[in-house]
């Protein structure tokens, strides 16, 4: 799973690759924070609504493993694998 696997082309990802972009702050929200995994899934508002939106709470500064754990716990079990299967 790329997610897991720090693969996602997220903006820190790709200043390390030397690729120029304007910024590589989050487009999702106004923090002016990096757009790292960790940030995309769990720390931007942006997430932490829409998490809520489908009924689950990601505990904040914690790893990403621990909070794929955690919506595998709250979510159905269908659920989770579609949004598994959809990840790869």
């Amino acid at each position: 799973m790329l997610l897991l696997k720090d693969r996602l082309s997220t903006r820190n990802i790709l200043r390390r690759k030397k690729m120029h972009l304007e910024s590589y702050n989050c487009v999702l929200c106004q923090l002016a924070t990096e757009e790292t995994v960790e940030h995309l899934f769990l720390g931007c508002q942006f997430a932490k609504e829409y998490w809520a939106l489908i009924g689950i709470t990601i505990q904040a500064d914690q790893d990403i493993i621990l909070a794929v754990e955690q919506v595998r716990a709250q979510s159905h079990p269908n659920f989770f694998l579609m949004v598994t299967i959809l990840m790869r």
